[in-house]
């Protein structure tokens, strides 16, 4: 892990898998200054919604349920962690390593490559194809009410998988999922952004996680499962953010949110469970994906450590940073290429 310079950022960052009891380390990086100054706008994020291709890749998205195989919860049951990920195609998800590989826990569900120092001691364990459940919305479902005993949404599970997880900044933090069944709805096309996001530039945060006041989302549910009101957390979080800079590995991006709220439920930051959710430009074409997230700043100290200008009025706001693993579209097909021949799981019992 890198030594911080800037002991005012980044002091609070985490894994942004969701799970019972778990939390993740923090994070940081050395950051280089772009020599021209970026003004820092928040008014660049339209006030109303987002770009309408923006809103049309959010069906893509989906929440990843992972099991811990290893360790059970105070009551006895197996504990799950939750996460985001994206349908590329109609039977690939794209989505975070460390959804697949918990370092905290120190187990994996699968065969993840680790990182050379840890693959003494965490090796990857068997898994049925259950264990890694894809949840995602089905649009004729979502038509039927819950009283005529439908389920909204529908699941899959992984079939077989690749990816990387690895604690330094100049690793990857990313899976690509094979899934058992195709994708429940009629995918948009996912196009990959394979030129830099500049500074100051606006972007669109969609993903599963929880809301700020804890409350599951999810595109899955099922009848007697969640009362009416409920329901309406079926859609992802949506909420714009502005693009600060790149480590000095170009494989990360630091983005600042906290400022649009575009999702059914408001929203405005990252936490956990957000891992996996997908970044995309004003065209939607998919650039990263949220891997951890800091405490609040104030705009003012951003300003200061980004070589940046803020506009006046935002300078004493504070707001939230998220650590974005960028991707492109030789990212993803490196992955694909790595993908194995077998399936990677074992078949549940009938």
């Amino acid at each position: 892990m890198h030594k911080n310079r800037f002991p005012a950022i980044m002091l609070a960052g985490s894994l942004l898998g969701a799970s019972v009891g778990c939390s993740g380390a923090a994070g940081s990086y050395e950051s280089t200054s772009d020599p021209q100054v970026a003004v820092i706008d928040p008014y660049v994020l339209p006030n109303d919604e987002p770009p309408a291709a923006v809103q049309a890749l959010a069906k893509n998205v989906v929440r990843l349920a992972s099991l811990d195989t290893t360790s059970e919860s105070s009551d006895g049951a197996v504990i799950q962690g939750y996460s985001s990920g994206i349908f590329i195609e109609e039977n690939l998800v794209l989505a975070s390593g460390h959804a697949l590989y918990n370092p905290q826990k120190k187990y994996s569900l699968g065969p993840v490559t680790l990182p050379k120092s840890r693959e003494s001691t965490l090796k990857a364990l068997p898994f049925k194809c259950g264990d890694v459940v894809v949840e995602s919305g089905n649009e004729n479902d979502l038509v039927n009410s819950m009283s005529e005993g439908k389920m909204i949404g529908s699941e899959t599970t992984a079939l077989k998988f690749t990816g990387n997880y690895d604690e330094s900044w100049d690793g990857e933090d990313l899976s690509l999922i094979q899934t058992l069944h195709n994708a429940p709805v009629d995918l948009e096309p996912v196009q990959f952004r394979d030129t830099p996001v500049e500074k100051g530039e606006a972007v669109y945060f969609i993903n599963f996680q929880p809301t700020a006041d804890q409350v599951f989302r999810s595109p899955v549910r099922r009848q007697g499962y969640v009362d009416d009101i409920d329901q309406m957390f079926t859609s992802p979080a949506i909420y714009g953010g502005i693009s600060l800079e790149r480590s000095e590995e170009g494989k990360f991006l630091d983005v600042v949110s906290g400022i649009k709220s575009y999702g059914e439920i408001f929203d405005v930051d990252s936490r956990p469970g957000a891992s996996g959710g997908v970044l995309v430009d004003t065209a939607a074409a998919l650039f990263g994906m949220v891997v951890q997230v800091s405490s609040n700043e104030k705009y003012s100290v951003i300003e200061d450590h980004y070589k940046v200008d803020v506009v006046p009025e935002f300078e004493n706001t504070k707001h939230s940073l998220s650590f974005v693993q960028l991707v492109n579209s030789r990212t993803v097909s490196k992955l694909k290429n790595d993908l194995p021949d077998e399936q990677s799981c074992i078949p549940n019992n009938p």
